[in-house]
């Protein structure tokens, strides 16, 4: 037996001495090694208490022990011993105050408290990040390879230098980060870095923000390109998509709601819109260069970049601290992932993301803008009220063709400016349109009408009242049966070949909404309907839900019909060639047609 292992056993049940004893023991030992220190590295002894803070006996025990990493109790230590201790958590916060708590409780407390004078604190600020980013991770491999960055780094500032300040963090008010950090980064912008520091701090131990950017880069290894930079929505995908809980306690509700709005219907809504499925997606993901039916490969490119958008506003309502997530505007929105919209014309990706946007919103109202052009702002609202349940109940009531009609010809009534409709709801019923030409007042009868079918619009309803007074016939841009455009016009033609005697007959035939936007256009009816439907709205449509998420789901409704409102004027008017056509909401060119010139009385040429 060794000589005192009797006596020094006891110190402890388990046989060891303690640890003040050991640390004395220690030093002793590099000292006739011929050291002139110690230096002990604690990376994980906070987070070893913090799993144990159930058991108070046990943590007030060994938080007592901290003091002797600093000092001896019973002798001067041979040479000296130097702890950095990792501080990840706070342990006061865990266990409360002392008031809070019985005996062990406050004796964990006073433990830390004696601790805390006996260390200095060395804080390591947000700014040393790059630095330590790019020591650990982005360290080029060579002074070849350093090179090759340097120019990546050059051509990345060329390709975004609209968006330059927003990928520095800047928002105008406050200067962000320096174009030397951006090089230590790259291919992380400072912004992407600062937003990755607000996620982390609420992210469990395992996933720390180096980790993260590490897994980004190997999952984007076969993608990303030397000049690009990694967007930022990509992170939701790695923190959402592990099947564990990423978010500490604090945050897991807001998570796990956030989680459910994404998987339920952010995501399916993007996958119906591309027509593409969650297998074709992984084969993209995977190896874009494997998926050899072209229009197959673009769909799954936009579902991927459209995805990476949606993504990033999830972030942004678990991480709303952050600054790039503060007052986003489109252009900052934009600048987080920057590369994933493409416009044919310099200067048109704002624009397109910001009808993309309008789109989500009338489909999703968690998904809110303010403002207009540049300035606009968009944040995500997480409610957890299935508003989708709400509409599916009114879709039997009201998901019908005189609904839609009636809020088709009220819309463009407003925007027409016409006054009452004459005779509302007989047979002949039009409305008349007051306005100055030439100085003088002019009036003319306006008819809403399905002008190709001849059951629904006979030819009393293109014929004007009289001989000298001209009817407007404005046809509406869907129809309910077969017909379209094209026998729209062919209907005025056969009207104007009988009638030849109709010189004061004008037809107003628009282009019809794709599918998409005519989706839209029916969801905002069914809203509207919903929204006057009076006390059916709680005891029919709404029934199922509680009384406080019915008053969510009110407001949330109210928003999406006002959004939508506002994506279907501005699609009818595209529709009647009022305005410049856009992708996605009609499909042909709109026309008026006015009798043909052999039935007009010719001007005297004399």
């Amino acid at each position: 037996m060794l000589p005192g292992y009797e006596e020094r056993a006891v110190e402890q049940d388990g046989g060891f001495i303690s640890l003040d004893r050991g640390l004395s023991v220690i030093a002793q030992h590099a000292k006739s090694l011929n050291y002139d220190g110690i230096v002990l590295f604690l990376d994980e002894l906070i987070l070893w208490f913090a799993s144990r803070i159930s058991s108070s006996e046990f943590v007030s025990r060994e938080t007592a022990k901290i003091t002797n990493l600093v000092e001896g109790g019973d002798e001067r230590r041979a040479v000296p011993v130097v702890s950095f201790i990792a501080r990840q958590r706070d342990l006061r916060d865990l266990v409360g105050s002392a008031e809070d708590g019985g005996r062990y409780q406050r004796a964990i407390v006073d433990n830390l408290e004696l601790a805390s004078g006996r260390f200095d604190r060395i804080s390591l600020e947000d700014r040393n990040l790059p630095q330590i980013a790019h020591a650990r991770l982005l360290r080029p491999l060579s002074t070849d390879a350093n090179a090759v960055i340097g120019e990546a780094f050059k051509k990345a500032k060329s390709t975004n230098a609209k968006f330059w300040d927003e990928l520095l963090g800047g928002d105008g008010n406050n200067v962000g980060a320096t174009e030397t950090a951006f090089r230590f980064t790259y291919p992380f912008s400072p912004a992407f870095m600062d937003t990755l520091v607000h996620l982390s701090s609420a992210l469990q131990r395992s996933r720390t923000g180096l980790k993260l950017m590490g897994e980004l880069l190997a999952a984007r290894r076969n993608l990303l390109r030397v000049g690009e930079l990694v967007p930022l929505g990509d992170v939701w995908a790695l923190i959402s998509g592990g099947g564990d809980k990423p978010f500490t306690d604090e945050l897991r509700a807001v998570f796990e709601e956030a989680d459910r709005l994404y998987r339920n219907r952010m995501r399916p809504y993007l996958l119906d819109q591309y027509r593409v499925s969650e297998e074709q997606v992984a084969a993209y993901q995977q190896d874009p260069a494997a998926i050899e039916d072209g229009d197959l490969s673009r769909r799954l490119k936009q579902f991927t970049d459209d995805d990476r958008l949606m993504s990033t506003l999830v972030l942004s309502a678990l991480a709303p601290a952050a600054p790039a997530f503060q007052n986003m505007t489109v252009k900052r929105f934009l600048a987080l992932n920057a590369g994933t919209i493409k416009a044919l014309l310099p200067g048109g990706e704002i624009p397109a993301l910001i009808n993309k946007l309008k789109e989500w919103a009338g489909r999703i109202p968690e998904i809110k803008l303010a403002g207009d052009g540049v300035a606009m702002t968009v944040r995500l609202e997480l409610t957890g009220v299935d508003i989708d349940s709400v509409v599916r109940n009114g879709r039997e009531a009201f998901d019908k063709p005189r609904y839609r009609h009636d809020a088709a010809v009220e819309l463009l009534r407003s925007e027409f400016a016409l006054t009452a409709a004459k005779g509302q709801g007989a047979f002949d019923a039009f409305d008349t349109l007051d306005f100055t030409w030439r100085g003088s007042k002019r009036r003319t009868e306006v008819v809403f009408a399905n002008i190709a079918d001849r059951e629904e619009t006979p030819d009393s309803t293109l014929t004007p009242t009289d001989a000298e007074t001209w009817r407007l016939v404005v046809d509406l841009p869907w129809d309910e049966g077969e017909f379209g455009p094209r026998e729209d016009l062919n209907r005025m033609n056969s009207f104007w070949e009988r009638h030849p005697e109709v010189q004061h007959s004008l037809a107003w035939v628009p282009t019809h909404m794709t599918t998409t936007m005519y989706a839209d256009f029916n969801r905002y009816v069914i809203i509207k309907r919903i929204l006057n439907s009076g006390s059916d709205f709680d005891s029919r449509f709404a029934a199922h839900l509680g009384p406080d998420d019915r008053v969510r789901a009110r407001g949330l409704l109210t928003t999406q019909a006002d959004t939508l409102r506002d994506r279907v004027l501005a699609a009818f008017k595209q529709a009647y060639g009022l305005a410049k056509k856009q992708e996605g909401t009609s499909s042909t060119t709109s026309r008026t047609t006015s009798p043909p010139s052999r039935a007009r009385p010719r001007p005297r040429s004399d």
